[in-house]
This record gives structure tokens, sequence and C-alpha cells, in this order.
């Protein structure tokens, strides 16, 4: 190989078995490269450890050729615009391909073939060969070429013919084009070497007999799913005695205190107490405490100084935590992992027995309520809203009629004092039950036993303890709030202004039989807003969707609710319409409910039960709902009813059942509760006549002046 006159590079080829020295010298950099008979190119400038670098660094292209110690080598040619890589394997020779338009091929064959390198910096070019024995006749004309100058390239015995342009990139072309040639039947032998070199790996791995076994011929075991793979240690699997017990666990402390528990599978686990203490118990109260503690739930306490601790302790075991209160129960909740259980504990017996409640976090909950109120009148949701009015209609000032959310005007009148009196008299442990799910029993009860018996709250004054026991009385009656919807949801597509009627009857306590005959006919009737994505299990074949949604279409809304205490119960009706069309409306919810105590088909009925079933099982995956439930019940009853027990009773529902406890509940007043524009509402007798009527339909009203 020669390089102009600018003297950069001497080449040398050696005797006829292929050995050759190709020595270049730039400034600082030495270089030697040896080809031995087997095709292999080392280049050695490194250190002793074995790295090497072959570096060409004319100053008009680069080039660097690396080899590490495990062999893998790479080679770059950088002439202006064109890559090139050359990887060398041990005992596999290498190849370096450049594209058509490229300038530079290289190729290192097997012992018996050739090879060629062929450099190209502008305007210059070099043609390297070696070969174990003399080289092929077919390749003299790349033996070597020589520059005359910058711009014209001659060949040994041309007689110094100047080649035009054309001529050169025809003949790069050639070049290119045989060696595409040999690149193809390269990569076939490449990816049979490659193949050979996998099977031996499985031969290696799993021996002979075992490779001929699960191996077909590739270099991938077909093995079976029935079979276990080889080589891969036998799992062992979690094993349960028996049939797996599903049964909640009850204990009673010393205190009253009750404890119960559901073991699951998992990693975390939901623990909280559940206190028979709400809105209906505040007869005697300002309406609105429930309220107050729920917002002031998890503040500082006389171990943790303020929420961000106790926030900060949970996330130690990935816990989050959370405080409601409905009219008849307020629940502590934090979900952790199960690890962490006696810090959970310990953390609820701080939180519902030592709350430090500071002027400060009693400042902070008056500002929350009261964004809490101006929210619940401005949302376009208006349920929650006519909820709290259909329950101060039905039970008027009463237990469950009595307010959830604290009144406005009470807001700065609850203080500590007012609390604590209240927490007195119902934050007591036979009114508690600790509630686990995910947890052992024995750990949940030891923890109880360690933070929740012998514990004197924060409240302790020695006084006697006044508990309001007063049993529900339903009264029936009619609550209306006059207002103007049409601005209560803006934007690009606001929905237009409505008018919300919500009608209910009073069904039973969840104590009662008749629960689960009630709990069916509410699913039966189903029902929701005008637009559904539909599919199993929406409700698409209830009849407030088949008799009133598809029927009417200018009705947004018809919903069926249950609400359901121990000691009464509330089962109402949610349309919403256009406020010219209320008194239509009001006429098809009527009617709906006579219909409930006449003709029940068999497949709705069990239509209704499936529904209620496959809602009541999905429900209960959620270890919270399973927390909730377990909670709930032990605190109403001692006791807990199985999923399967509870699905038993719902399918023994019969169609007598649902026409009796129909029929039983339409002897009662209506309660009506309705908010918008109510200048078509008919009145509370119209109403409660069309429910005494055959039909269901309002009596007929007649008007002098419109």
């Amino acid at each position: 190989m020669h390089w102009a006159s600018l003297g950069f590079g001497v080449s040398c080829t050696g005797p006829p078995w292929g050995l050759g020295c190709h020595a270049l010298r730039l400034p600082g950099v030495w270089g030697v490269m040896y080809c031995a008979p087997l095709g292999f190119g080392v280049s050695c400038t490194g250190p002793p450890c074995g790295l090497g670098c072959h570096a060409l660094r004319p100053p008009w292209g680069l080039g660097c050729h690396a080899l590490g110690p495990c062999g893998l080598g790479c080679h770059v040619l950088r002439p202006p615009g064109v890559w090139g890589v050359m990887h060398w394997l041990p005992a596999v020779w290498g190849v370096m391909y450049c594209a058509p338009l490229g300038f530079g091929v290289s190729c290192t064959g097997p012992p018996c073939g050739l090879g060629c390198h062929v450099l190209r910096p502008p305007g210059v070019w070099g043609v390297m060969h070696w070969a174990p024995g003399p080289h092929p006749a077919q390749h003299k004309e790349l033996h070597a070429w020589s520059l005359q100058d910058a711009g014209t390239l001659t060949a040994p015995g041309s007689g110094g013919d100047v080649r035009s342009r054309g001529r050169r990139k025809q003949e790069v072309r050639r070049l290119c084009s045989a060696w595409e040639v040999r690149w193809r039947e390269f990569r076939v032998k490449m990816a049979a070497n490659i193949a050979r070199c996998r099977a031996w790996s499985g031969i290696r791995r799993l021996g002979c007999p075992g490779y001929r076994r699960y191996s077909s011929g590739g270099c991938y075991p077909s093995i079976p799913l029935s079979s276990p793979l080889p080589g891969v240690p036998k799992p062992v699997f979690a094993r349960v005695d028996g049939q797996e017990k599903f049964e909640t666990k009850v204990t009673t402390l010393e205190n009253g205190l009750r404890v119960a528990s559901q073991n699951k599978f998992g990693q975390f686990c939901t623990v909280g107490l559940l206190i028979n203490s709400g809105s209906r118990h505040e007869t005697k109260y300002l309406s609105g405490i429930s309220h107050f503690l729920e917002k002031l739930a998890f503040s500082s306490t006389g171990r943790y100084g303020s929420k961000d601790e106790i926030l900060l302790t949970l996330e130690k075991h990935g816990g989050i935590c959370d405080c409601q209160t409905s009219r008849d129960t307020t629940m502590y909740a934090v979900s952790a992992d199960a690890k962490g259980l006696d810090t959970v504990v310990n953390l609820l017996a701080e939180v519902v027995l030592h709350p430090r409640l500071s002027d400060e976090e009693l400042e902070m909950t008056r500002m929350a309520v009261r964004f809490e109120l101006e929210d619940l009148n401005m949302r376009p949701d208006p349920e929650p809203l006519l909820t709290e009015m259909i329950h101060a209609a039905a039970f008027r000032e009463n237990t469950v009629g009595l307010p959830r959310f604290c009144p406005v005007e009470n807001v700065d009148k609850i203080n500590r004092e007012t609390l604590h009196s209240y927490m007195n008299n119902y934050y007591s442990p036979e009114r508690m039950v600790l509630a686990g799910v995910g947890i052992e029993h024995e750990q949940l009860l030891e923890c109880a036993r360690k933070y929740l018996l012998g514990v004197q709250p924060a409240w302790a004054s020695g006084k006697p303890r006044v508990i309001d026991k007063s049993v529900s009385q339903y009264t029936g009656g009619i609550v209306k709030v006059e207002k103007d919807m049409s601005d209560v949801s803006l934007g690009p597509t606001p929905i237009p202004e409505l008018a919300h009627i919500m009608i209910g009857l009073e069904s039973c306590s969840f104590l009662e039989d008749d629960f689960i005959p009630f709990a069916v006919l509410n699913m039966m009737m189903g029902g929701g807003g005008s637009f559904s994505a539909g599919g199993p299990g929406k409700g698409m074949f209830t009849r407030l969707y088949l008799n009133v949604l598809n029927r009417h279409h200018w009705m947004y809304n018809a919903t069926s609710y249950h609400h359901s205490y121990e000691d009464t119960g509330l089962l109402c009706i949610h349309a919403s319409a256009d406020p010219r069309q209320v008194r239509d409306m009001v006429e098809i919810i009527t009617r709906e409910f006579t219909l409930m105590a006449g003709s029940v088909g068999e497949m709705e009925l069990s239509r209704a039960k499936t529904q209620l079933k496959s809602m009541l099982m999905m429900n209960l995956e959620s270890r919270p709902v399973i927390f909730e439930d377990v909670g709930r019940q032990v605190l109403a009853t001692g006791t807990r009813k199985l999923p399967h027990e509870l699905c038993a009773l719902i399918s023994n529902v019969k169609v007598g059942d649902i026409k009796r406890v129909a029929t039983k509940m339409l002897r009662n007043k209506p309660a009506v509760a309705a908010l918008g524009d109510l200048t078509e509402l008919p009145t509370y007798d119209h109403i409660q006549a069309a429910l005494t009527s055959k039909d269901g339909r309002l009596p007929r009203s007649y008007r002098l002046f419109r």
C-alpha cells in the first residue's frame, strides 16, 4: 500500500504464508498490524492490558481500530460523509462493508480467502491486499495503486493514462458489487456459525440427552406447558389447611370494645375504628358536630405534634388515612403495610382518644366547613343536597332527619368544650369496633389490648354519660328550595337549566327480614342518567331506563336510591327535567311507584337478583369495602353475615315478596324534595293522591289564567 509523497505509511507483504507487516507513523502515534494465516488482525499500541488502537489521521480523514481483551474490535473509516464499522470475533472472520456510495471496503476471509482494504481520503486511493498464498489473478488490478498527483490515479502498466472521474466511479461500483455478493455469502456462513454456537451452548447446559429431548432441531426448547422447566427449582406454593375460611372473628375486650378481623391475602391491611355516633345523635347538641369532627380527624394529638407528623409516620409504612361520618356512624381508617400494624393501631388510638383540638385547628376547620357548604350549593350535581332535603322532609327534626352538614349559623358556635362534651357521651369503648382486614386476629387483638384497653381519653371528666336513644319517627312532608339553576354549570357545553324532584317512601331497617326484598326492588328500578355507556351491569334493562328514560327524551335523569338505618329506611326516586316539564315528570315518577306493587316478571326479577349479587361480590373484592362491611355489621349486630349467606338470601326473594314490600311502602305518606324553578310543581296533596291511586296519575287541575 502506497500513500502519495506525503510518506505517512509503508506497506509490506511478507512470504507466501501470509505474514505481513503494516506500519503507520503519525505524529506521536505508532501502530503495527499483523496478519496471520488465519486472517486475524491485531493492533497493538496500547498498554499491557491488551487494549490497542490503530489510528489513521491524515488531515483529510479519520480512522480508528480498537481491540479489547475480549477480542472484540471496531474499525471505523471516516472519509467525509462515510461511516464504516468492522467487528472481529475470536476464530471468526470479520467483515466491514460500506454501501455502494461509500468509499471503503474491508474483508478478511477464512484461511483460504483473501481480503481487500480500500481507503479513500479525498483525492487519494489506497488498496491493501493480503492472502495466505499468491494473490488471485482476478484481483491483480487491486494489488496496488499509485498516486501521481491529487487529481490523477494510475495503475501499474497503464502507461500513466488519465482516467476520468466517471471511470473511477464505475470501477468503485464494480468493486462494491463484487463485494456485495461476498457479503451475502458471508452473512449466510455467519448465521450458520451462530446457530452451531447456540446449539453447543444448549448441549453444555442440558447435556446431550436433555438437549435431544427438549430440542426440536433448533436452538429453542419446545417444552410443553404441563412439564416443569429443566434446571429450574421446584416452586413452593402457599397452602391452606382444608377449605379456606372466610368467617369474621370477633372478640369483645373487658372494656366493651369489640375487635373484628377478616384475613385476606396481601401485603397491605386496612384497620380502623368505627363509632356508633353521627348526626342522628345530635338532638341535644348543635347540629354539625360530626361534620366538625370529620374535618378535625388526624390532626395533632398528645403524641404527634401536627398532621404532617402523622402523615410522615404513615408514609414510612406506605399508609394513607381517612375519616368519614354519616348519619349513624363515624369511621377512622388507615391502609398500610401489615408489618406496621402496631404503629397503625397506636396512631388510631391517639387520633380518636387524644386529639389536641387547638384553636388554630378549630379555625382552619371552620374555614374548611364554610368552603364545603359553598361548594355544596354550587356544584352541578344536586344529589347530596337533595339527599339532605329528602331526609329532612321524611324525618322532620328527629334522628336521621337532622342535618348531616353543619348549618352556617352553627359554624362559629362549635368550640372545644362542645366537642369534648359530645365525645364524652358517644366516644366510649362499648360503642366502638376495631376492625381489620388483611391481618391475623391475634395480632390485632394484642395491639388493641396494648393501646385501647385501660386508656384514659383526653376529654375524661368523670361526668355521667347522657346518650340519646331516640327512635326515628317517619313524618313525611315536602321541602322546597326555589333556586335559579341556569348558571350552575358554565363552560363551552353548559348543562341546561333543570328542575330536580326527589320522591321517597319509608322502607325498613337493615335489621329486618324485608331489607333484602327492598334491595332487590331498588335494583329492579335501577335507572341513571339519560346518557350511559351501556353494556353489561349498567342497568340498561331496569324499569326506570325502559319505562322512563327510553320513552321520554326530555328527562335527563331518573335514578332509584335506598337508604337504610338500624331503625328505619327510605326508598326514593330522583328525576331531573326542564322546569316546564315538572308536572309531567312528577306524574311519571308516581306512576312508577304504583307499578311496583303490580305485576313483576320472572325475567326482570331474576335479572335484578343477579345484578345485585354481582355488585355485592365485585364490591367485596376491594379491601376497604370489606373493612367497612365488617365494621358496620359488627357495630350494628355484633356479628357478620358472609357474602355467600347474603347471596342465598337474595336468591330466595320471590315475586310475592316484591309485591308485599311495595304495597306496604305505598301506605305511607310521601316525602318530597324539590330544587330549582318550581313553578309547575304540583301540590303535596296532589302527589299523595297520585301515589294512592291505581294508575298513579295526578288529579286534574284547572286554571282560569296561566
